[in-house]
């Protein structure tokens, strides 16, 4: 299993005879202090590994770099099932399945609920107990645009985006999977997938700026910020 880059700023990147596997202490660290920082490091290591194998949810002392990370490597294996051309082939994002399991695939080592829909009230979204109708009307229409061509693919996976964002169905994560729901929508129908601007959205402040005021002027019937910001 891999080892995050954020938990290995401490081992040594090589050695002076080039022998694979041998450590080079640094110079003017005592021994002592080495060897607990190695002991703490192989706890702490073992720690995450046993908590994302049993997936009961990362560490009470996980760091935000080390959640970031941790997130990242989530997300980027459910990337490499989704995307994989079989599995793209495959699967109908159509589904409420599917919607479900893409959820479930990018944050199964992260989150207990993930997959699930939330079960209370958010700042944003529709209520909780309308989301199962809300989404069942969404991927119907989804359908229908997809089989009578209403629009090009890329409108199309953006107008999904859009209103998978607005109906917020889980408690944490709905904006990564919408965008990740919106990029196998497009993959299907022969168009590379999105950029999103290139940018950490979680992270990048400006950036995450850009995109909800992109979702707010589709909010009111304007698409075309949100699909300039998905291509840009």
């Amino acid at each position: 299993m891999e080892v995050f880059s954020a938990w290995t700023t401490l081992q040594p990147k090589g050695h002076p005879n080039g022998k694979p596997g041998a450590h080079v202490c640094a110079p003017g660290f005592p021994l002592g202090v080495i060897a607990t920082i190695c002991r703490y490091r192989i706890f702490r290591t073992t720690m995450l590994f046993a908590l994302r194998r049993f997936s009961i949810g990362e560490p009470p002392y996980c760091s935000v770099v080390d959640r970031c990370a941790w997130e990242r490597q989530n997300i980027l294996e459910a990337c490499t099932w989704g995307l994989e051309p079989r599995n793209l082939n495959r699967h109908d994002p159509f589904t409420e399945a599917y919607v479900r399991e893409w959820h479930l695939r990018m944050f199964d080592q992260t989150w207990k609920r993930a997959g699930t829909y939330r079960n209370t009230e958010k700042n944003i979204g529709i209520s909780h107990y309308q989301i199962r109708e809300a989404l069942s009307a969404l991927l119907r229409d989804a359908r229908y645009w997809v089989e009578h061509q209403a629009f090009e693919p890329d409108e199309l996976a953006i107008r999904f985006h859009h209103r998978l964002v607005w109906i917020h169905p889980f408690a944490n994560g709905n904006g990564r999977h919408a965008r990740l729901m919106a990029d196998v929508i497009v993959r299907k129908q022969g168009r590379p997938v999105f950029t999103w601007s290139g940018a950490d959205i979680v992270r990048a402040a400006d950036f995450r700026r850009s995109y909800i005021d992109a979702l707010r002027a589709a909010d009111k019937n304007d698409i075309r910020p949100l699909l300039a910001f998905a291509r840009a």
